[in-house]
């Protein structure tokens, strides 16, 4: 049993060797293979869009949102009694107002 226990390991090393040695090869500086566009990174907002009365929501949001309008309370309740079926979280609406 300690035999293929030893070869299972050294066909680990030699694999992750050659994996290193495959991640750690350099790109050629060819001119060709560099890509010239510039590279934009995206940026997330800290702060949340204003929702507009026209704005549609899907379906399954609309008792959470009817609750959401009636005030934190009532938006407290729906969440709890409904979280295991739709898993909403109380912030995520409460903001909405």
């Amino acid at each position: 049993m300690h035999a293929k226990s030893t070869i299972r390991a050294a066909i680990a090393l030699a694999a992750l060797t050659v994996g290193v040695a495959f991640a750690a090869e350099t790109p050629s500086s060819d001119a060709s293979s560099v890509n010239a566009s510039p590279v934009l990174l995206a940026q997330a907002t800290t702060s949340r869009p204003a929702a507009s009365a026209s704005q549609a929501f899907p379906a399954h949001e609309a008792g959470v949102r009817a609750a959401a309008a009636k005030g934190p309370e009532a938006l407290r309740q729906y969440t709890n009694r409904t979280r295991m079926i739709y898993n909403f979280y109380y912030w995520d609406f409460a903001l909405d107002r």
